[in-house]
């Protein structure tokens, strides 16, 4: 079986490294000779976010994912979350439960930004487009997982990786525990947190980052002002004008949380565009090390996890669209899921250790996926 596997495995490695190197070699040709391509850089629309909002959802996550663990330790009767002195059937409850509440307070926070800015673009947000953004989403899981796996595989050979996750994964779990890492892992990970790092931290960064931002949007948001009565005209945005409405304004009619669509301006005037092509990569690098750091306590796995923060990050930067942010962050966590379940429980870690190339493709891969 150890020859069988390593087949197996040389073959996925090495193809997914395969379509790696092709994919960045197409990349980089049209960029080269300056032709389009499905990471090139699209007019998006300015985010309303300020930093009221960023701590709003911060804190809104944060709580449901303690709401969860207060409710199921009172249900148990478990006092604090140590693995060594609960069960994995306890531990199993407990992912449910705090997986039910995380997506629950994401919805709350994606209700509330919908019901303050009238419009689901705020967070990136679109029922158009989905296949685009599907396929987007694979190109960049294929394009940025085998460099974040090479990554991890370096840093595993001096660094141990921990998850109380994989706990829950092996030969002797019921199939109610195994789910309950593949819940956590593969479906409330990527929504919750590429809705959080990305729509909504990244979305903030990226106004914070545009040139002659005000204070006070930067602070309690607001979409950018319209026309000449707008205090908020001094913003700066690239990008085309845009078709708007054409009813007759009152100084300070604008409301600053109704969507750019909406807004009125005068008969005649020249609107400015909440349109822009992105400049800076800061907020792209800011939200994957952020991200990389809520891994703590997980060995090396922020270093690889901030590698694949910044794939994430750009495509966000490139397209304002959070589907393909879900898309490959499921992907991978999936990928890394299916590859430790099939180890625990088809190659034990005598046949693993045994083979070279099976350690790569089914050891180093569900280390970096949650």
């Amino acid at each position: 079986m150890n020859d069988a596997a390593g087949w197996v495995s040389a073959i996925l490695v090495g193809g997914m490294v395969l379509i790696s190197v092709a994919l960045w070699g197409y990349v980089i040709r049209r960029q080269c000779t300056g032709q389009p391509h499905f990471f090139s850089a699209r007019q998006r629309l300015m985010l309303p976010l300020g930093l009221v909002d960023m701590l709003l959802a911060f804190v809104m996550w944060m709580t449901g994912q303690m709401v969860g663990l207060a409710i199921t330790f009172a249900v148990l009767g478990v006092e604090e979350l140590d693995p060594l002195s609960i069960s994995t059937q306890q531990q199993a409850v407990l992912g449910y439960a705090v997986g039910v509440c995380t997506l629950v307070t994401t919805i709350l926070t994606l209700v509330y930004l919908y019901a303050r800015y009238q419009t689901a673009k705020v967070f990136g947000g679109s029922l158009t487009g989905l296949a685009d953004d599907l396929r987007l989403g694979m190109l960049v899981f294929f394009c940025f997982v085998p460099v974040t796996l090479l990554v991890q595989a370096a840093l595993t050979q001096i660094w141990e990786y921990e998850h109380p996750t994989l706990d829950l994964i092996s030969p002797d779990s019921s199939m109610l525990t195994m789910l309950s890492a593949w819940w956590m892992a593969v479906l409330v990970a990527p929504v919750a947190e590429e809705f959080f790092f990305r729509g909504i931290l990244q979305g903030w960064l990226s106004r914070l980052f545009v040139n002659n931002v005000r204070p006070e949007a930067a602070l309690i948001g607001g979409w950018p002002g319209q026309g000449p009565n707008s205090t908020s005209s001094r913003e700066t945005h690239a990008g085309e004008p845009y078709s708007a409405p054409t009813e007759a304004v009152q100084p300070g009619q604008f409301n600053p949380y109704a969507p750019p669509e909406n807004q009125p301006h005068e008969t005649g005037t020249k609107v400015e565009s909440p349109f822009y092509v992105a400049r800076s990569w800061a907020p792209v690098f800011i939200s994957a090390v952020l991200f990389g750091l809520v891994h703590l306590g997980q060995g090396p796995a922020p270093i690889p996890i901030f590698v694949f923060g910044l794939g994430l990050g750009m495509i966000y930067r490139q397209t304002g669209r959070i589907a393909p942010c879900i898309v490959a962050h499921f992907c991978l966590n999936a990928f890394s899921m299916a590859a430790y379940t099939v180890e625990q429980l088809y190659f034990r870690a005598d046949a693993v250790e045994a083979s070279p190339v099976v350690a790569p493709a089914l050891a180093w891969s569900w280390s970096i996926g949650f």
